[in-house]
């Protein structure tokens, strides 16, 4: 009885490992239940964290992608209209405007931040606080 406690609770390990490097912590606690909580452990430590796509969007005129934020394309100077642009990080939707403040509508109340990269990591900070 004991070994199954530890083997379940190796996999939970397993699942948290995981999803702290950005991979999908059920998957691995499955997989881990299946093969074996040491295994996979060793499997999840040696693999690099995998960092979510940062948004972007193409340029009409070279078909380059480009920072969703940026005003000017960085391969062919083409600039961008001033029209907000529209996007979602980890599930939550926001704008970017013109100047590069971001802004976000959820339940009536809009909140803006300064920049992307402002945004971004107020999101990471609120995710890892409900962890």
């Amino acid at each position: 009885m004991g070994w199954i406690i530890f083997w379940i609770g190796g996999a939970i390990l397993v699942a948290v490992v995981a999803s702290n490097k950005g991979r999908s912590g059920l998957g691995w606690f499955f997989l881990s239940l299946i093969l074996s909580p040491l295994l996979t452990l060793i499997g999840v430590a040696v693999m690099s964290r995998v960092e979510p796509a940062e948004a972007s969007k193409t340029c009409p005129r070279c078909a380059e992608t480009v920072k969703l934020a940026a005003a000017v394309c960085k391969h062919c100077g083409f600039e961008f209209s001033g029209a907000p642009q529209q996007a979602s990080y980890k599930g939550i939707p926001y704008m970017v405007l013109a100047n590069g403040q971001v802004t976000v509508t959820i339940q009536g109340k809009t909140t803006t931040w300064p920049n992307l990269a402002a945004f971004h990591d107020h999101v990471d900070y609120k995710r890892k606080l409900n962890v």
